[in-house]
């Protein structure tokens, strides 16, 4: 009786131990999709900011030359790019590192301001 329950302890214990792998192994997958789901949102942002940063100096252009319609559109595409790259992280399912920067105040707060102040701009010169 004694070799029957020590087979059924060493099976019991195989047997966890295997489950432990296969949690570590899916732990591993996890990891690897969350890296890799993470690395595509902020490739995406990237590219996203740096198109806004040309976006930004036409912006400047433009209001030396008074154009204050192709300022306006310049300035919000930056509103667009932040929404865009905090849309990316959550199509993934994963936590966005720039939620501050994009939705917080800053870039947002900064987008509306400049707005606005481009408004008044462009009435006082009518």
């Amino acid at each position: 009786m004694q070799p029957q329950r020590s087979n059924l302890q060493k099976l019991s214990i195989a047997s966890i131990n295997l489950i432990q792998k296969n949690v570590v192994a899916t732990i591993g997958d996890i990891n690897k999709q969350l890296k890799r789901d993470v690395q595509r949102s902020i490739t995406e942002c990237l590219e996203l900011y740096t198109q806004t940063i040309d976006d930004l100096s036409d912006a400047v252009k433009n209001y030396k030359s008074k154009s204050f319609y192709d300022v306006t559109q310049d300035v919000s595409a930056t509103s667009v790019a932040a929404t865009a790259c905090e849309d990316g992280f959550k199509e993934r399912e994963v936590v966005s590192i720039l939620t501050i920067r994009n939705d917080g105040d800053e870039i947002s707060r900064h987008t509306k301001m400049t707005t606005r102040v481009l408004g008044a701009n462009e009435d006082s010169l009518l």
